[in-house]
This record gives structure tokens, C-alpha cells and sequence, in this order.
């Protein structure tokens, strides 16, 4: 399988990876958040508001990860 970077560039498509660990350590580390009850701080915004979400992350206002429900 072959990629141009230029297709890349012009679509915006990023590839990113996780330092984190393999799937055993991502495993313990859930099992831990949910043996703790550990939950992560979200800002959620409805799928029909995407717009403003995106905009509210643009402006710099974003604290916390933004989830989009339906």
C-alpha cells in the first residue's frame, strides 16, 4: 500500500499513534477507571451543533475533550 503525502496534505488527513502502551496496558488502565470510578470531564455538544462545537474549540474555549452525541 502506497500513500502520497500531497493527497494528505490536501484532504487534511492526519495519522497519529499512542505512546500509551499495548492493548494489555490500555486494558488495566480501564479496568482501573472503572474499578475506581474514574470518569474523564467532557463537554458535550449534540451532532446538530457540530458547528458551534468546532467553533467553541477554534476559539480556544475548549477545557476539556468535546464529544459530539446523537
Amino acid at each position: 500500500m502506497t500513500f502520497s503525502p500531497f493527497e494528505f496534505v490536501l484532504n487534511e488527513v492526519g495519522i497519529t499513534g499512542s505512546l500509551i502502551g499495548g492493548v494489555n496496558i490500555i486494558k488495566k488502565a480501564l479496568e482501573f477507571a472503572s474499578k475506581h470510578n474514574i470518569r474523564p470531564i467532557i463537554e458535550k455538544y449534540p451532532i446538530d451543533d457540530v458547528n458551534n462545537a468546532l467553533q467553541h474549540m477554534d476559539d480556544g474555549k475548549a477545557r476539556y475533550r468535546i464529544v459530539l452525541t446523537h
